[in-house]
């Protein structure tokens, strides 16, 4: 069983690595990816007509991927407690599209992904990662509440 366990460091998706750890002792060939996504930020040039992007300093950048790496091991280190099968990425774009594409490429059997419990005005601005992944992926989806 191939399994891609999202993380973004949350409590939920914790629980989630728990959850997978867990399962990888029930199914003796389980496959564990876990993976963080990480987004490119850009600040907007100006307040008004322009619409070009400003990246963000490559200080910043790297302190991003680092905290990235830093919850790739946090969920991995649980993984091993467990003595799970599993491997560690980073990907780099839009979570929710990064993770639906990685999933539907990697032919995973179960994807396992926290629910951040967005609601009113943020989830119509923001969206919620979960429910695209959830809507969009072509396999079963483990939603830890």
């Amino acid at each position: 069983m191939k399994v891609l366990l999202c993380t973004d460091g949350s409590e939920l998706s914790m629980k989630g690595a728990r959850r997978a750890a867990k399962l990888s002792t029930l199914v003796e060939d389980a496959v564990i990816e876990v993976v963080y996504v990480h987004q490119s930020l850009h600040i907007p040039a100006s307040v008004g007509s322009s619409y070009a992007n400003v990246p963000i300093p490559h200080s910043v950048e790297s302190q991003m991927k680092a905290h990235g790496e830093s919850i790739l091991n946090r969920a991995g280190r649980l993984l091993k407690e467990f003595g799970a099968n599993y491997s560690t990425h980073m990907l780099k774009g839009h979570p929710a599209t990064t993770l639906v594409d990685y999933a539907d490429e990697g032919k995973f059997d179960l994807v396992i992904i926290g629910s951040k419990g967005r609601s009113g005005l943020q989830k119509i601005l923001m969206g919620s990662v979960s429910t695209a992944v959830v809507q969009q992926v072509h396999c079963d989806v483990l939603v830890v509440k």
